[in-house]
């Protein structure tokens, strides 16, 4: 039923015509209701497909049977979408003409109208070199090359086509050579986020491999992989003002293909927003958050992730009160209900941080200090994969855990919390793996052996707090989004607490 959903999704009323599945002939009907009960929201799985539709088990051989005639009528709509309707960008119209009319040419190729199917060809060739389809390019210019070889010889025309195919299958062979190591270096950020050379060094050696082909292979596909590694490279290295450099070169070059959308690059306008965090640029970050949003429709994936960043962004440049009014504008948006999961728990964190600042002093509100009503409980239960989560996000909610209850001077219980940070911190943070994160556990670690005393504190922790200066968040690697506020701020607010409750 999945699969009948996501292709319901793609199609509207008019393609649905295309299906023979209104009240056309007799035998249609049956998928007519089918698709009328679905469009209505009346089916959404198929043990309700199979009782409304055949009273019947959705095992049943009719049922599947059914389900998989309407599905092959969906699919068959597919190649009747209009195009021409709200939604679909230049590029997407010229992709899916393209496509749909060099597979009417193969059929004419492959039923012997090969003339027809020449002309065909040809016209899309045309169309695929103006928006750098490579690998329609590279089938198009093989045929081509082929049928003015074998089919019907001319000389001139076959040379023309034979080094039309190889200047092509180049530049496909570099488009998937950038989109492989791209794929690569993401997928093993996936994986593991905190600070490893490793991937510094493979994303250096990835694009010092594409580095000598950008001359040549002048691509869209091509630069923006590129492009992407180099930003990783520099961001794996620590020079982020560098990636943000970087970052505005690609949106120059990029921005000159005229088939691009603005929208297009807000990949590389969002990798600029996140080394403006790393440099705690308020304005800068502020000025491309904005024009970002511009892009995006209230409610949408891409604009929850722009204030996630713009909320980051305040939090990194002590900007407490923008971060607060960016969180409520956010979270009073009807949509921000339909959020759920890890995504949810990420505003559940930054809202308990926010409460956090309330209480210790550092966030000022009119009216109720609403920081102190804050519960820590009922914030552990809204964030149940955060807890568990070993390798990443646990550990700004243990943080906060503790900076709580040594806020409020429950030090025999924030002892206790301290023991699973230790035990956290030698078990799931070896080989350096994450420098600044380990120095800062070390700091908190240090208020219990020396005995939650301010002064001792800061004279137990002097190397330690030189060490995290030496390894700030702009070249430490350090996932900006592990690290809610930075140590060094977080650190001041233990200090200040601890003095005022003694």
């Amino acid at each position: 039923m999945e699969a009948i959903l996501e292709l319901m999704e793609v199609l509207n009323r008019n393609n649905a015509k295309g299906l023979g599945v209104h009240k056309q002939k007799k035998q249609t009907t049956i998928l007519g209701d089918f698709y009328e009960k679905i469009r209505t929201g009346e089916i959404n799985s198929d043990e309700e497909a199979a009782e409304l539709i055949l009273n019947c088990d959705p095992s049943a051989m009719r049922y599947r049977k059914l389900k998989n005639r309407f599905k092959n009528h969906l699919i068959d709509a597919v190649y009747l979408v209009d195009v021409k309707q709200q939604g679909y960008s230049e590029l997407d119209q010229a992709y899916i003409n393209c496509w749909r009319e060099w597979v009417g040419a193969k059929i004419l190729f492959n039923r012997g109208a090969a003339k027809v199917g020449v002309e065909v060809a040809q016209k899309v060739l045309k169309q695929a070199e103006e928006f750098q389809f490579s690998e329609l390019l590279v089938n198009i210019t093989r045929i081509l090359r082929l049928y003015y070889s074998t089919r019907s010889p001319d000389l001139h025309r076959y040379e023309y086509f034979d080094a039309l195919y190889k200047e092509y299958v180049s530049l496909w062979q570099a488009e998937n050579l950038a989109e492989e190591l791209y794929v690569g270096l993401a997928n093993a950020y996936h994986f593991y986020r905190g600070e490893n050379l490793s991937q510094s060094n493979e994303a250096r050696c990835a694009f010092e491999t594409l580095r000598p082909l950008m001359a040549k292979h002048r691509s869209y596909h091509f630069l923006r992989h590129a492009y992407l590694i180099h930003i990783a490279a520099l961001k794996a290295e620590g020079q982020h003002s560098a990636a943000v450099d970087q970052c505005q070169e690609a949106i120059q070059e990029l921005g000159q293909f005229t088939h691009i959308s603005a929208l297009s690059l807000n990949t590389f306008y969002y990798q600029q927003l996140v080394g403006h965090i790393h440099l705690r640029e308020y304005p800068q970050g502020r000025e491309v958050a904005e024009y970002m949003l511009a892009y995006e429709a209230p409610g949408s994936f891409n604009w929850f992730k722009n204030r996630e960043l713009c909320l980051l962004l305040a939090f990194h440049t002590n900007n407490y009160l923008e971060a607060w009014t960016i969180f409520q504008g956010t979270v009073k948006l009807p949509a921000f209900r339909l959020i759920s999961g890890l995504s949810a728990e990420h505003w559940k964190l930054y809202e308990a941080y926010l409460h956090y600042l309330v209480f210790v002093g550092r966030l000022q509100l009119e009216g109720k200090p609403e920081g102190r009503s804050f519960r820590m409980s009922k914030f552990l239960n809204a964030v149940p994969n955060f807890t568990k989560d070993k390798s990443g996000m646990n550990v700004p909610v243990l943080i906060l855990q503790v900076l709580y209850l040594l806020a409020q001077g429950s030090y025999g219980k924030a002892a206790n919390r301290m023991e699973s940070m230790d035990r956290y911190q030698r078990r799931h943070l070896r080989n350096n793996a994450s420098i600044r994160l380990n120095i800062f556990l070390s700091m908190v670690l240090t208020t219990r052996q020396a005995y939650f005393h301010a002064v001792a504190c800061q004279r137990h922790t002097k190397i330690l707090c030189e060490k995290l200066q030496a390894h700030p968040l702009q070249i430490s690697g350090q996932g900006h989004e592990l690290e809610i506020i930075p140590y060094e701020d977080q650190w001041a607010m233990v200090l200040d607490t601890l003095k005022r409750n003694k």
